[in-house]
């Protein structure tokens, strides 16, 4: 129905694509897809929808870690109506309002497992003519690259804290004889090491998955 809403349908083809030759554990995509999304948080945040709250909450934590925010949008079967049709599948487009949704609702609609984690970032307004900032210096800012790296990274880190704090505290056990009877003091260090890593492992634990 409107042709300048023709950047959806090729996203839509890419996720399904992605969908089936490689079997993602999760998919995050990012695209400056509305103007609609400019209208609705300026150009501080981009929008976030996403079918998984746990994904939406690494995504959270990962840019305000970097700076590169995000702030979740409604998805909802009330919205995906708006792009159902008399005739053909689905519309490309929801009307005039809600425009950001309805588009967030057209792709959703291309999720081969609708189990899999999904997030869709609109950073029409971030990824380009963004507010000065100290991430953002020019007119194109490469927005988004901060924020993934941290996503990816955080599921790298998780799920070793508990076997790095286990290895730390059972070598300091074993350690701690040696260094009471050469230096004197009682070398149990096991409460050092759990305040050590105390913080690591409570940024952690929203992302076990």
């Amino acid at each position: 129905l409107n042709t300048d809403a023709e950047g959806r349908l090729v996203l839509a083809d890419v996720l399904w694509y992605i969908q089936d030759r490689f079997k993602p554990r999760f998919m995050v995509n990012l695209a400056t897809l509305t103007g609609a999304m400019m209208v609705a948080l300026g150009k501080e945040f981009a929008g976030k929808f996403s079918n998984n709250d746990e994904l939406a909450t690494r995504l959270f934590a990962s840019g305000a870690a970097t700076g590169e925010k995000v702030w979740r949008m409604p998805l909802a079967p009330e919205y995906d109506k708006l792009i159902d049709h008399d005739v053909a599948d689905m519309k490309n487009i929801g009307g005039r309002f809600g425009g950001a949704i309805t588009a967030a609702q057209f792709l959703q609609r291309f999720l081969k497992e609708k189990s899999t984690p999904w997030a869709h970032l609109d950073i029409a307004a971030t990824g380009f003519d963004s507010s000065k900032s100290e991430i953002n210096q020019s007119w194109g800012s490469g927005w988004g690259v901060r924020l993934l790296d941290e996503l990816v990274a955080s599921f790298h880190r998780s799920p070793h804290v508990d076997e790095i704090y286990d290895e730390d505290v059972a070598l300091r056990r074993k350690m701690a004889p040696i260094f009471k009877k050469h230096l004197g003091t009682d070398a149990s260090l096991d409460q050092e090491v759990h305040e050590h890593l105390r913080h690591v492992q409570e940024g952690s634990q929203l992302w076990e998955i």
